[in-house]
């Protein structure tokens, strides 16, 4: 388990760099005047993917863990972060060109943030 620990723990770490990179790729796009990419989308999609590994290791620990409801703020928090991509994209499908990619960039700069608390919650909590 503690090899399962640590891959969770550097998956987190690869997730906010990747979120950081998309925020500043969304940005970038948004300050062109350009819309979210094929290329922005995909990965938008790897860090999607990235996140629900990391929760299915994070589910695997729980199973593990002596008293589970100690990490119910974290919890709480990853469940949420799951949902934050793909109710983004929906949004910003309805939104002319340039606001795609703004939309897109602040919710990657929003889980930038819960992925910050989340770390917070599971090592201090």
């Amino acid at each position: 388990m503690e090899r399962i620990a640590l891959l969770h723990g550097r998956l987190q770490v690869t997730l906010l760099l990747v979120m950081v990179a998309l925020t500043l790729w969304g940005l970038v796009n948004g300050l062109r005047n350009l819309p979210a990419t094929s290329n922005y989308r995909a990965g938008l999609w790897v860090g999607q993917l990235l996140m629900i590994a990391n929760s299915l290791l994070g589910l695997i620990l729980l199973f593990t863990v002596a008293q589970p409801l100690r990490l119910a703020v974290h919890i709480v928090y990853a469940v949420a972060a799951l949902g934050c991509l793909p109710a983004a994209a929906l949004f910003a499908r309805q939104q002319e060109a340039r606001w795609q990619s703004f939309t897109l960039a602040g919710t990657c700069f929003f889980l930038v943030g819960m992925m910050t608390r989340m770390y917070e919650t599971a090592v201090g909590g």
